[in-house]
């Protein structure tokens, strides 16, 4: 399912329709540019995350790197 990000004008794809796979190697690179002091909406709209911003906020909350 995708939905249309009015903040950024692109289509913003389901993580849950990724491989399991997929979605490990998706919030890595999401906690890897929060790391680097990237914001939620910044990683949400990196190519290689894609992602809603909610979601790397939820990724980022499990693992404890919210902040």
């Amino acid at each position: 399912m995708s939905e249309l990000d009015s903040k950024f004008n692109r289509v913003v794809i389901d993580a849950r329709r990724f491989g399991v796979e997929a979605q490990a190697a998706k919030r890595k690179r999401a906690l890897e540019l929060r790391d680097e002091g990237a914001t939620f909406a910044a990683i949400a709209k990196n190519e290689e995350v894609g992602v809603h911003a909610r979601t790397v906020q939820h990724w980022c909350a499990q693992e404890g790197k919210i902040g």
